[in-house]
């Protein structure tokens, strides 16, 4: 029973007199319309799109959307690429909600954490593997993955609770790691291990970059300044390139 709201408010307002009931008919002309336009639609069911989602696509939607705004801006092929596979697995009508609801929210804040926590709690983990392969596919549908994408996929992996030889697993599918060798030499000349962390790469450029800086050497002669500044400019170049190959801030 839609458009109920202009006569009730009208009643209300002629209680008091001819104004008012025209005032009440205008109050509730604007609410009649903004319950039509978001909520419902003639044949009753909600013309706002999340209303029509279940939990989980609402919430696999919320995903979708963090890692296509993560770089910053949102392409054809993404779109695209999510249109097909929400087809695949959902259906038109449900892809068709789904698409309305992305487009709503893609200047929103979005819930992450919670959606991944409802997701956690509805479906088993081969689900959520299934998931974390379709980020990567939605994120590489542009030909690379750009390391803020890549840093939202593993901050949702760990929030669905996958574990993280899991999620490199995964990730190997999509991002081709370098050769031991070819990163060897910037792990050698921070003096750390390849398999450290990232906090551990952090600390010890931070240390190398002290105790090798230029100005430690301001009182030697030409040829010692400027080796010192040879040898920071690498250790530079090394941390620079540990984090490009990691997806490192």
């Amino acid at each position: 029973m839609l458009g109920f709201f202009k006569w009730i408010f009208a009643l209300l307002g002629l209680r008091f007199n001819f104004y008012g009931a025209v005032l009440g008919f205008l109050l509730g002309y604007i609410i009649d319309y903004y319950v039509t336009k978001y909520f419902w639609k003639p044949d009753g069911k909600s013309s706002n799109p999340a209303n029509n989602l279940n939990g989980f696509v609402r919430n696999l939607a919320i995903l979708t959307t963090a890692v296509m705004k993560a770089d910053g801006k949102v392409i054809k092929g993404e779109l695209d690429y999510v249109k097909a596979f929400f087809r695949q697995q959902f259906g038109d009508d449900t892809t068709k909600q789904a698409l309305l609801y992305l487009r709503d929210i893609l200047k929103c804040y979005l819930p992450v954490q919670q959606a991944c926590i409802q997701i956690q709690m509805r479906v088993d983990y081969a689900t959520r593997i299934h998931i974390l392969h379709y980020l990567f596919g939605l994120s590489f549908s542009k030909g690379n993955i750009h390391f803020k994408e890549l840093s939202m996929i593993e901050s949702i992996a760990n929030y669905l609770n996958i574990s993280y030889p899991d999620f490199l697993s995964v990730k190997s599918t999509f991002v081709k790691s370098p050769k031991p060798q070819d990163i060897h030499w910037a792990y050698k000349t921070l003096e750390i291990k390849p398999d450290a962390s990232g906090e551990e790469v952090k600390k010890a450029y931070r240390h190398m970059a002290i105790k090798y800086h230029p100005d430690k050497v301001g009182h030697r002669d030409e040829k010692q300044q400027k080796a010192a500044e040879e040898h920071f400019k690498k250790i530079n170049n090394a941390f620079e390139e540990i984090k490009r190959l990691r997806g490192m801030k």
